[in-house]
């Protein structure tokens, strides 16, 4: 099974309940994600925290998915977590 976040581009809007935003970037790339703070054609997801603002209208705006990050958390952070854990 490959790794779901592999080159995947990620943009994280509003504020992030369960960890430091910072700390979420770094787990984000270390799991081979890249990380942009701005909302783009090249943007694969959006993870939506409390408050966001407008790279949340621009992510709709060019029909990127999103996710909040309880969603995140439980589809794609654990299962990628797991899987990097179990090859390293």
């Amino acid at each position: 099974m490959d790794n779901p976040l592999r080159n995947r581009r990620i943009v994280i809007t509003g504020v992030l309940v369960h960890w430091e935003r910072e700390q979420c970037e770094r787990m984000l790339e270390r799991l081979g994600a890249r990380t942009t703070g701005t909302v783009s054609g090249r943007t694969t997801l959006v993870i939506v925290g409390d408050g966001p603002g407008a790279k949340l209208e621009k992510a709709r705006e060019k029909g990127v998915a999103t996710m909040t990050e309880m969603e995140f958390i439980e589809q794609v952070l654990e299962p990628a977590y797991l899987l990097w854990k179990a090859q390293n």
